[in-house]
């Protein structure tokens, strides 16, 4: 059986919205030493198309993470603003994407996650802090909500 992660995230996220101080401080900690976020001041979810834009964003990545973090291992994903319009980008590490970068995402603990996802010993991302890691893109669902 397989479980549908960003449902599960996505109703969370609307709990979240509605009762803010449910936010667990402690494992937004923990996620936000998982996942990095950049979001640009000077652009709001009413900015025509970026709400939908990071939705989506966020999508791929919970769902990315959950299943191992295959794109997050050699990928940075967000969303631009290039030409007049918001566009979302997945680009390999490295390669800046085309335009002004409105909301990005990245993963920081990439060798450890690569060693979990390869059953590998050593220093390794945990099942708590993969968790912790789409709870910290849950509560940033809530905010594009």
């Amino acid at each position: 059986m397989k479980v549908d992660v960003f449902a599960s995230a996505m109703e969370l996220a609307q709990v979240l919205k509605s009762e803010s101080q449910l936010i667990e401080k402690p494992l937004l900690e923990v996620g936000n030493g998982v996942v990095g976020i950049f979001t640009d001041p000077n652009f709001s979810n009413t900015f025509q198309g970026l709400r939908e834009a990071k939705l989506e964003i966020l999508r791929r990545a919970i769902e990315d993470i959950a299943s191992g973090g295959g794109a997050f291992m050699s990928s940075q994903m967000g969303v631009v603003y290039v030409q007049g319009k918001v566009r979302t980008f997945v680009e390999l590490l490295g390669t800046p994407p085309k335009g002004n970068v409105i909301f990005s995402l990245n993963l920081k603990k990439r060798k450890a996650f690569q060693k979990f996802k390869d059953g590998v010993e050593g220093e390794e991302v945990s099942q708590e802090e993969i968790n912790a890691a789409i709870y910290r893109l849950a509560v940033e669902l809530s905010h594009a909500l």
